[in-house]
């Protein structure tokens, strides 16, 4: 809650400095373009939010013991670079999901949506056109795709 009391006594600015670097790739804090918009969306929010936001992250049940009774086609997304909730972590979900697809963005961190939009938005589209078989065609079709993005 280090970062909670943080927006409560120096404020949304000095929050936005701390929490959005480790959110992208490494190096990307210096892109003013990318980084502009996120400390925007970070300053439109209030201490009390932010404090809601983390206390709903950090009191949500562990979702594990419901992965496996998933049913439905499932995609796990993630930045190769994000530090706050890495690969290895959603591989395992995925894994723990039947017939989930797992889709790895190169170049982005935690905000893959905006570092890398071209390779979510190209996954998203192969995996809504899928025919959803298990003998892996989907995965190979996605990876190809994402290293043209």
């Amino acid at each position: 809650m280090e970062l909670v009391e943080l927006a409560r006594e120096k404020g949304m600015a000095a929050l936005a400095d701390r929490w959005l670097p480790p959110m992208v790739r490494p190096g990307a804090e210096a892109d003013g373009a990318l980084m502009g918009p996120l400390r925007e969306m970070v300053m439109r929010a209030d201490p009390a939010q932010f404090a809601r936001q983390q206390n709903a992250l950090l009191g949500r049940r562990n979702a594990a013991p419901v992965l496996p009774t998933i049913t439905v086609p499932t995609l796990i997304g993630v930045g190769r670079e994000d530090r706050w909730s890495p690969p290895a972590q959603h591989e395992a979900m995925a894994r723990a999901i039947p017939g989930a697809t797992f889709a790895v963005f190169e170049r982005s961190g935690h905000m893959s949506t905006v570092e890398n939009p071209a390779a979510v938005t190209a996954a998203l589209a192969d995996w809504l056109v899928a025919d959803w078989n298990p003998a892996g065609q989907m995965a190979d079709r996605m990876a190809d795709r994402m290293a043209e993005a």
